[in-house]
């Protein structure tokens, strides 16, 4: 229970603590103990299991692409600090302007919590654009038969050589999503089966109207297709089993922050601006 406390304790540029320390606040804090001394006991006796829970955690946030606020430093097994902690004489020039970059992550967070869903939605279309779709598209509101976002992604100049244009012109993939604003939610199975089963029907072409509410959606028999599921919340851990066992991409709020926050989007001379990101979102509503 403590490790899913740690984010309560360390920041993601919190310089290196012993992790007995941050395990004696965590149990201090909760009121598992009635005094410092007390707390720093139970620390003690329970350090060495913390550690090994926290490295578990964070091994299973890298390996699924996940954000993971803390860090072991590098001299040693026992002092923990903010991802985004930047060492001194120890990090390379690249890896410390990644971290000034990710150190913007909690803004970018509380951005993605006070929009409103339609401006969400319209927030994952630009994503898409970050992630190479040339024409994202933004469903229209109200009338998006459980996809909210989609386009083509091309992949011929990547993956086929310039002396095969036939074979580069129909190397593509379509990626659909949904997008659920959820400001201090949690998105489970039903919202992730909602939109396979949304893309399925839309593949076979089955709308609950008598036009196609996607116009420029034509998913062939054998395109293949990346289902993305956006959320500014968080996801169960059920949910999160589903997307691995599925395929489905999943990006909770902590992700998308990390991944807006890297690529200095609404950032103006090195300093997070809201306006600005807000101006790019809007550009995305359609």
């Amino acid at each position: 229970m403590a490790v899913g406390l740690i984010d309560t304790v360390v920041q993601i540029d919190s310089p290196p603590r012993s992790s007995e320390s941050i395990l004696a606040q965590i149990v201090l804090d909760q009121g598992w103990s009635s005094s410092r001394l007390e707390a720093a006991e139970k620390a003690e006796r329970w350090d060495r299991q913390f550690r090994n829970r926290l490295r578990a955690t964070a091994s299973e946030r890298h390996s699924a692409g996940r954000v993971c606020s803390f860090d072991f430093n590098s001299s040693s097994d026992y002092m923990i600090q903010g991802s985004a902690y930047i060492e001194p004489g120890v990090d390379s020039t690249d890896l410390a302007e990644s971290k000034r970059r990710r150190h913007r992550y909690a803004e970018y967070l509380a951005f993605l919590r006070q929009i409103n869903p339609r401006e969400f939605e319209a927030l994952c279309a630009g994503i898409l654009g970050l992630l190479g779709i040339r024409e994202p598209t933004l469903t229209s509101h109200g009338h998006d038969e459980g996809i909210d976002f989609y386009g083509q992604l091309e992949l011929g100049s990547a993956l086929a050589p310039e002396t095969l244009p036939g074979l580069t012109s129909i190397l593509r993939v379509w990626m659909i999503g949904q997008a659920k604003h959820y400001p201090s939610g949690q998105a489970a199975t039903p919202e992730i089966r909602e939109l396979v089963g949304a893309v399925e029907l839309a593949q076979a072409g089955a709308y609950s109207r008598l036009s196609t509410p996607y116009s420029n959606l034509r998913i062939k028999l054998c395109d293949p297709v990346f289902f993305l599921f956006f959320t500014t919340g968080t996801i169960s851990r059920p949910g999160w089993r589903l997307l691995d066992s599925s395929g489905a991409i999943g990006m909770d709020g902590e992700m998308l922050a990390a991944f807006l926050a890297e690529n200095e989007i609404g950032v103006v001379e090195g300093a997070f601006d809201a306006p600005t990101l807000q101006s790019w979102v809007d550009g995305h509503s359609g």
